[in-house]
């Protein structure tokens, strides 16, 4: 079943914010359900959403985040990798740098608001963003290892944050780190309960 239009714009929501000095993009993961995982039509969507962002000058920053309290980005959607053939996981890996690519590049100030959990392309993604700030239940980690996935190579960008040493931890064993250690080694800028979350953003 293939989704339609509507549904590939229900994936990724945008909002902007207008401001006395320009506007803010917030931009969410629509997919609680599935901890925000983010499947071959969200990546599509995002990349879609920051190309035609680019080009807002008005545009003063852009903030990421995932829809409820539980879930930033919780992975790739694994209940569709398991149909993937050689061709269709190739695509995915490049959609997912691609996604990772339009953020490192984006011309505004990116801003991820980590509200939950942060795993695998999801760790990836907000990594590439310019300043990170996480709720306190939120946990981190590359899981995939786990399930016989090696890590993308966006996970590249991970030793720049946290050192070499603790970026290979992470990626060769599937281990998961809580908020407090993810600001301890300097993954997140700010560290605030979930209530203080859009105040700190």
């Amino acid at each position: 079943m293939t989704e339609s239009a509507d549904d590939r714009q229900s994936l990724v929501l945008l909002k902007l914010e207008e401001r006395a000095g320009g506007r803010i993009a917030w931009v969410t993961f629509n997919n609680p359900a599935k901890r925000n995982s983010l499947g071959l039509a969200g990546k599509e969507r995002l990349v879609e959403i920051l190309t035609a962002l680019r080009h807002d000058e008005t545009l003063r920053a852009l903030v990421l985040t995932g829809a409820g309290d539980q879930s930033f980005v919780g992975g790739t959607n694994l209940a569709e990798m398991k149909d993937f053939d050689l061709a269709a996981a190739e695509a995915s890996a490049n959609k997912t740098h691609r996604m990772c690519d339009a953020v490192r590049q984006f011309p505004a100030p990116v801003i991820a608001r980590i509200n939950g959990y942060c795993f695998g392309s999801g760790m990836e993604l907000a990594a590439c963003a310019d300043m990170r700030v996480g709720a306190e239940h939120a946990r981190f980690g590359m899981p995939e290892v786990r399930f016989g996935i090696p890590s993308g190579m966006e996970a590249s960008v991970l030793p720049r944050l946290i050192g070499w040493g603790k970026a290979c931890e992470l990626v060769l064993t599937g281990d998961h780190i809580d908020a407090h250690e993810a600001y301890r080694i300097g993954y997140l800028e700010r560290l605030v309960p979930y209530a203080g979350l859009d105040a700190a953003v």
